[in-house]
């Protein structure tokens, strides 16, 4: 997941990660576990994967079999297209990922760097091959692994130019806290995005309230993260019915067309006996993010 452990200190057990994700780092609790990560940019997939047994072409062989195993039958259409090098080190192949439709195809291109993969994917309306082909190899031109400036897509980061299409999202687990969670979300926006207001959080709270759920707003304030101005707003909720649970959030709307300030969204959710983990969990991430170091 592009994460490098720090040793703890004063005898204590402090391990926790450093990471990155987009155009930002942060450190977080070892107790936490990655549950999800996706990252987007150009409107390609971008993500990377360890090589436990050392040998790419096994990876790539195991995701050509996937890809065939979606035939429904023998006597149904081939999902594949054709299998090619769209460069040295780089095996692709165009497929149909749903053979119902075949005006849409998707490139899969994988490359090894040692003791890693770089996996990219993108569905694109049949016609747009070349174009695609070729922005494959501009995102594998700019590809630096184990970097971290630029964009960061997990064993390695991208350091060609910004997009105008750049997503992220990363979730973690506690998994002995049952319904204990944080998540970070990028977006890069044409305007900025509404959503980060003092006022929003007590029109979300009238409207739980409308549903039953008995409310209470916690923490209401802006608050700067990463050098950027957003919201930290934490309620309390005891939905109708159901065990109360606190949710934290942070928002920022993002400057349209800006990728190294997009909108950013951060949740934690906890139940209510895990909440003084949950803020610890919260202040740590929020206070160590940071935009990463951006290419010359």
């Amino acid at each position: 997941m592009g994460q490098t452990a720090v040793s703890g200190t004063a005898g204590r057990d402090t391990a926790q990660f450093a990471g990155c994700i987009g155009r930002f780092r942060f450190v977080v609790d070892s107790g936490l576990g990655v549950s999800g990560r996706s990252q987007r940019i150009y409107r390609v997939n971008v993500s990377t994967s360890s090589i436990a047994d050392s040998d790419p072409a096994r990876a790539w062989q195991n995701r050509l079999a996937a890809i065939q195993a979606t035939r429904l039958s023998p006597g149904s259409p081939d999902p594949m297209v054709r299998t090619f090098q769209l460069e040295t080190g780089a095996p692709a192949m165009w497929y149909h990922a749903n053979t119902n439709d075949t005006s849409f195809v998707t490139l899969e291109v994988m490359r090894a760097y040692g003791d890693h993969v770089l996996h990219l994917v993108r569905e694109v309306a049949s016609g747009a091959e070349e174009v695609t082909e070729r922005m494959y190899r501009r995102v594998i031109a700019g590809y630096v692994p184990h970097g971290r400036q630029g964009f960061c897509v997990g064993d390695g980061a991208l350091t060609s130019e910004t997009s105008k299409n750049e997503q992220t999202l990363i979730s973690f687990r506690r998994p002995r806290h049952g319904d204990f969670m944080l998540s970070l979300a990028t977006n890069t926006v044409d305007q900025p995005e509404e959503g980060a207001s003092l006022q929003d959080i007590h029109d979300e709270r009238e409207i739980l309230m409308e549903s039953g759920s008995v409310v209470t707003i916690l923490l209401n304030e802006r608050r700067v993260v990463a050098g950027l101005g957003g919201v930290d707003a934490r309620i309390q909720i005891r939905p109708r019915g159901e065990a109360t649970f606190v949710r934290f959030t942070w928002r920022f709307g993002g400057i349209g067309g800006d990728a190294l300030a997009p909108q950013l969204v951060l949740i934690g959710a906890a139940p209510l006996e895990h909440m003084v983990q949950l803020v610890a969990d919260w202040e740590k991430l929020l206070q160590s993010l940071h935009p990463l170091p951006q290419p010359r």
